[in-house]
């Protein structure tokens, strides 16, 4: 797996880099199907395997492979247990983060006012949401920045002093958060973390997940503006968000499994990507790419060379087919020739 991670991945950060320029904004399209193709290789390890035929060795060869062959199954297992150790920590990382976020929802205020019950109800109808899935608002002292959470209970958290905002500048972090809901942005970094569980050796897929986090929020951005949103109250809105969690101190960080809408992206490029109408790639293209990808890495992944059956040969019988090259002199030879065939005699 550790060759297919690699690969892969390589692969994925040249497209998310090469996309990125063009369109930052359609490029999260792309790198979230590769996220999700590397989620997917651990379970490809376990499909049937297709061998197709190579040349047969030399027997030198099979002799080494023969004689290291424990050497090699020492390793691999101890390099599989390493791994498993990984993952696990990883998967209880990610769960402490769960349980964190739940307390927090479950400690924080439920009585949303009256200004910002309207402007959930007038935002979701401006992205055209179901009201079914409108999130419950609540406020805590423990972020300080409005964020979304929760896979099938969506949550709006909300600092306690966005009391202070204006009605403009909240009507732009709700429409933003509503945004992530409705793209389902929180099952896509989830996908993210579930694949850096299983690689977390692979420096690539890292990067990949940040990538991946930033691209959702110039998308999301983008995804707003085209639903109406006044592109000059949306810029003053991601700056004053920003400023105000600059001047907050606060110790706690956001939980990795939400999405704030003041993260680690370039708030520079944000309001860039909001300025410039960005050019409007295909979506078959990316699905090309995808689909192509994806053969790749089934084909990559399943396929494997036949093994000949003399590398399942046990060492000793390998030696005993081994032709004996040793020089024969001349003398041995007359000795031979010469020799009684009826020694008893």
């Amino acid at each position: 797996m550790l060759s297919t991670s690699i690969t892969i991945s390589l692969i994925a950060v040249l497209l998310s880099v090469w996309i990125g320029r063009r369109n930052p904004v359609r490029s999260s399209g792309v790198t979230s199907g590769m996220l999700v193709l590397l989620m997917c290789i651990p379970l490809l390890l376990i499909f049937p395997k297709i061998e197709v035929s190579w040349l047969t060795p030399s027997q030198g060869v099979i002799k080494t492979l023969a004689s290291s062959q424990s050497t090699g199954f020492n390793i691999i297992q101890i390099l599989t247990y390493i791994w498993i150790a990984g993952t696990i920590l990883l998967a209880l990382r990610l769960l402490t983060q769960s349980i964190t976020i739940r307390r927090w929802c479950l400690q924080a205020e439920t009585t949303p006012s009256a200004r910002d019950l309207r402007l959930i109800e007038e935002c979701a109808e401006q992205l055209h949401l179901n009201h079914a899935r409108i999130p419950q608002i609540r406020y805590t002292s423990k972020l300080t920045s409005p964020v979304i959470t929760g896979l099938l209970k969506p949550v709006l958290l909300l600092p306690r002093n966005s009391i202070k905002w204006s009605s403009n500048t909240l009507r732009m972090v709700i429409l933003h958060e509503l945004g992530h809901l409705q793209r389902r942005d929180l099952w896509t970094n989830m996908a993210a973390h579930i694949a850096c569980g299983f690689h977390w050796f692979n420096p690539l897929v890292w990067i990949l997940r940040k990538r991946l986090m930033n691209e959702c929020e110039y998308a999301c951005d983008a995804h707003v503006i085209a639903h109406g949103a006044d592109t000059k109250h949306y810029i003053h809105a991601l700056c004053d968000v920003a400023e105000s969690c600059q001047q907050t101190l606060s110790s706690t960080t956001t939980p990795a499994i939400t999405l704030a809408m003041a993260n680690t992206a370039s708030l520079k490029a944000r309001v860039n990507n909001v300025l410039h109408e960005q050019p409007k790639n295909s979506r078959w293209i990316v699905i090309s790419i995808l689909a192509l990808s994806a053969t790749a890495t089934i084909a990559y992944t399943v396929v494997r060379p036949q093994k000949s059956s003399a590398l399942n040969t046990p060492q000793s019988i390998i030696e005993q087919q081994t032709p004996n090259t040793q020089e024969i002199t001349p003398g041995e030879i007359n000795i031979r020739l010469n020799a009684n065939p009826f020694p008893s005699e």
